[in-house]
């Protein structure tokens, strides 16, 4: 048995922004974007906002910014799959052949 498996994912982009900043630089609040376009011409956004309290002191930064790409992803992942049964395409196309 053979497994055909396609993705319809063609690309994913991150792109990060700051909303604001407090005065005293204790704070920062940061909007994550996960574009994802699909080789049928589909593309979606999904976003996530989150807050670093304390710059001097936010020993896991790096995890907090996978957390938070792994929000935005998930977003993206979830209007795309309403934007591809909304249009009557399938989200995976897997062909067997023996």
């Amino acid at each position: 048995m053979k497994n055909i498996c396609e993705s319809i994912i063609k690309s994913v982009h991150y792109q990060w922004n700051e909303i604001m900043r407090d005065n005293s630089n204790v704070a920062i609040i940061f909007r994550v974007v996960c574009s994802i376009s699909t080789n049928s011409g589909l593309s979606v956004e999904g976003s996530h906002i989150f807050t670093i309290h304390d710059i001097t002191h936010a020993e896991d930064k790096n995890s907090l910014a996978l957390t938070s790409e792994s929000a935005a992803y998930n977003n993206a992942i979830q209007c795309l799959t309403a934007a591809m049964a909304y249009s009557g395409q399938a989200m995976s196309r897997i062909e067997n052949n023996e």
